[in-house]
């Protein structure tokens, strides 16, 4: 059996949440590569997996489609718990040399970069941006300098203290 890049990609996320010491229930609802993957996890939270693996100068790029940011309101709506996992990768895997991050941001924090109570006509970027020698990424749907809106301020070891039960 063949590995894939999604695999890698879910791989790292997955194998945070397996080595947590915390009983973790997974199952798996969608494997489309172009929509990412909807994971519930210990029958409670729906947790979404994207991945980018072509930074440019530690700037991250995750568009969310309609159909995509759709789901995300239905969950919202009928009171599911969601959570959303942003794999920062690399074209190679070089982890002497290229850092590599997953921005995880729980139902509250995700609500914040995306107002799930707004309807929308066309796709979303989200980015994700790396300082060097931060533990923090900064999530905005803007990559430039002068933003409207401030970024939103993720831990990097925020899958590490995500507590679903």
């Amino acid at each position: 059996m063949t590995i894939k890049e999604l695999d890698l990609f879910h791989g790292a996320v997955l194998s945070k949440l397996a080595r947590r010491n915390k009983p973790v229930n997974l199952m798996l609802l969608e494997t489309a590569a172009e929509t990412g993957a909807e994971y519930v996890v210990n029958t409670e939270a729906h947790l979404f997996i994207k991945k980018s693996k072509s930074p440019e100068d530690n700037v991250w790029k995750f568009t969310f489609n309609l159909k995509q940011l759709y789901q995300l309101q239905e969950l919202k709506k009928n009171g599911k718990s969601i959570a959303v996992a942003l794999v920062c990768g690399r074209e190679t895997i070089d982890i002497k040399n290229e850092k590599m991050f997953i921005c995880f941001m729980d139902d509250d924090k995700f609500s914040e970069v995306i107002d799930l109570s707004k309807e929308y006509k066309t796709q979303i970027p989200v980015y994700v941006i790396y300082t060097e020698g931060d533990h923090t990424l900064e999530v905005s749907l803007s990559k430039r300098v002068v933003r409207k809106k401030k970024p939103i301020t993720v831990f990097i070891n925020a899958i590490d203290k995500w507590s679903v039960e």
